[in-house]
């Protein structure tokens, strides 16, 4: 929160299903969302950039005057300018940027608004925007250039903070789960980076050591089911993050490791005994049933409008 100019971005989806863990069938999706907890994520890393910086204002380009949620304090130091469609959008990001704020805040980057976006920050503007993608890493950089922003335009985004969420173990039920050889292998062979940090855990430690940091040494545990999780194995969800710095110096951008990835931070909460070690093993085509989830409830929400204006209008030409 202390760094200068420059994009950094907080990736992620505002929303998730609200559906029963214990039930993966897509014919029986709910078709409520629920928040994801990027939204409030968003408000902290707003008031953290403020309160770093005393002498610092900003200004939210936004739809919604409720995006940017600071405590009373900090209110003064935050001004709004409203917009209505994505056009107004670019151009307003555009008119703050020419002003130079010590932050400009812009409630989601897309294909009208991101060019705007690296522009200011490439100006030397601090620059904070959410970004709809299941994407973490530098993985984030490929759908950026497919946005339209050429390769040498790059180095203007500084961070890419991802949050997503997995399932909380039930407290009650949950059984251990001993990381053998093969599962060891299994999580290694899917993600090669974690070889070491998988090493690190199964390393031997002393007694004193263990009985120093026994919380640590939880050990990992699956998903069981009983009355208390209606046999589903969880209870809540808990966020997990990807930090992912881009050096502007570096000769290769897309093929930069994240400080923290999102499959590290899961492992070190499956070795604390609170998600399952197996949901990591799945945690690509989960975001992928995540994602499919919600583009089907969106079809039926469009099909239900389209088929209740149909029928107004049949109303109206009938009367």
């Amino acid at each position: 929160v202390r760094d200068g100019p420059g994009l950094l971005l907080l990736a992620g989806i505002d929303s998730r299903p609200e559906q029963s863990r214990g039930n993966k069938d897509t014919d029986s999706l709910a078709e409520n969302f629920t928040p994801s907890g990027l939204s409030a994520m968003f408000n902290i890393l707003i008031q953290e950039m403020l309160l770093a910086q005393p002498d610092c204002q900003a200004v939210v380009v936004a739809k919604d005057r409720h995006l940017a949620r600071v405590p009373r304090q900090l209110q003064r130091r935050v001004a709004f300018a409203q917009v209505q469609t994505e056009q107004d959008c670019a151009r307003q990001i555009e008119m703050v940027a020419s002003q130079h704020p010590g932050l400009l805040v812009i409630d989601h980057l897309n294909a009208t608004t991101v060019s705007t976006a690296f522009k200011a920050a490439g100006q030397g503007v601090r620059v904070l925007a959410q970004f709809d993608t299941i994407l973490h890493g530098a993985a984030v950089l490929h759908q950026i250039i497919d946005l339209g922003i050429p390769r040498s335009e790059l180095a203007a985004l500084r961070w890419v903070i991802t949050m997503q969420r997995l399932p909380v173990l039930c407290s009650h039920c949950k059984r251990s789960v001993d990381l053998n050889d093969d599962l060891c292998q299994k999580v290694a062979a899917r993600y090669p980076d974690l070889r070491e940090a998988l090493d690190l855990i199964r390393r031997p430690v002393s007694r004193a050591a263990s009985h120093k940091t026994a919380q640590a040494q939880a050990g990992f545990f699956g998903a069981q089911g009983c009355e208390l999780c209606h046999v589903s194995g969880y209870q809540g969800d808990i966020a997990i993050f990807d930090l992912f710095y881009n050096d502007p110096s570096s000769s290769a951008p897309l093929n930069q490791p994240s400080l923290l990835s999102l499959e590290e931070y899961a492992l070190h909460l499956a070795h604390q005994g609170q998600i399952d070690l197996y949901d990591l093993l799945e945690l690509d085509s989960s975001n992928l049933r995540r994602t499919y989830q919600m583009l089907t409830a969106s079809e039926r929400a469009l099909k239900n409008a389209n088929t209740e204006l149909s029928r107004k209008l049949i109303e109206l030409e009938a009367s």
